[in-house]
């Protein structure tokens, strides 16, 4: 799955009074696995552009799950919705999902 990786996502919003813009690119470092973000800061006062840098480590669910079950947890769920970051949003009722590959991995384990 690579939308997010696609294209650098653009936002923005005033506050105080100044207009700030943010572009956003993320890749894959598949060797260090790892999600790295590069985001840029613009300001619309005439400041200098500041750059923001950041990397999550990506585990893969299977090795989520060999982490806990080697550390003396049973891992009762693993799916990726829904939950609070996914679309749609999670609401009280709800089923867990059936798959593990979106971009959010929610775990529910219990300690042995």
């Amino acid at each position: 799955r690579t939308e997010l990786l696609d294209a650098p996502a653009e936002n923005s919003f005033t506050w105080h009074g100044t207009g700030y813009r943010s572009v956003t690119t993320l890749w894959a470092d598949r060797t260090a696995q790892l999600l790295r973000r590069r985001r840029v800061w613009t300001a619309d006062d005439g400041s200098p552009p500041r750059e923001q840098h950041s990397a999550w480590r990506l585990l893969f669910p299977q090795e989520l799950r060999y982490f806990l079950t080697v550390h003396g947890f049973t891992v009762l769920e693993l799916h990726d919705g829904p939950g609070p970051r996914t679309e749609p949003r999670w609401t009280e009722g709800d089923e867990p999902g059936r798959t593990a590959d979106a971009d959010r991995l929610h775990v529910v384990a219990r300690r042995n």
